[in-house]
C-alpha cells in the first residue's frame, strides 16, 4: 500500500502533441500537461553500444495518484524529473480504492531536457 508520504518527488508530465507544418507534414513537439507527486523506485540499469556510442539506461518505476488526463497512455506522454527525461513504457492502474497507478520508464544518459 501507498501513503501519502511516500509521494516525495515532484514530477513533470509531457504530452507529445502534433502540428501540421506549412508543406502538410507533421512536426511533433512536447509541452507541460500536469505536475504531479510520485515516488520513485530505481529497479536495474544496464550499459550498451549505439552507433559507436556507449549508453546508460536505467528502468525506473513511479507511483502517481490518478493525474486525471483523459487518455493517459505510454505513446503519447513522458516524464521530466532533474531535467532527466523518462520515456514511458508502461502504465498500470494499482490500489483501486485511490487510484494510484505504477509507470514503468526508462531513461538513458543521453537523453536531457530537449
Amino acid at each position: 500500500m501507498v501513503t501519502i508520504g511516500e509521494l516525495d518527488r515532484r514530477i513533470q508530465i509531457q504530452v507529445r502533441e502534433s502540428q501540421i507544418d506549412a508543406w502538410g507534414g507533421y512536426t511533433f513537439q512536447w509541452s507541460d500537461s500536469v505536475l504531479v507527486w510520485a515516488k520513485k523506485f530505481t529497479k536495474s540499469g544496464k550499459f550498451t553500444n549505439e552507433s559507436n556510442e556507449n549508453v546508460a539506461t536505467q528502468n525506473v518505476f513511479w507511483t502517481i495518484r490518478d493525474p486525471e488526463i483523459s487518455g493517459f497512455g505510454a505513446a503519447n506522454y513522458r516524464i521530466m524529473y532533474n531535467n532527466l527525461i523518462y520515456e514511458i513504457d508502461s502504465i498500470e492502474p494499482i490500489e483501486m480504492r485511490d487510484r494510484y497507478y505504477e509507470i514503468q520508464t526508462t531513461q538513458k544518459d543521453n537523453t536531457s531536457g530537449n
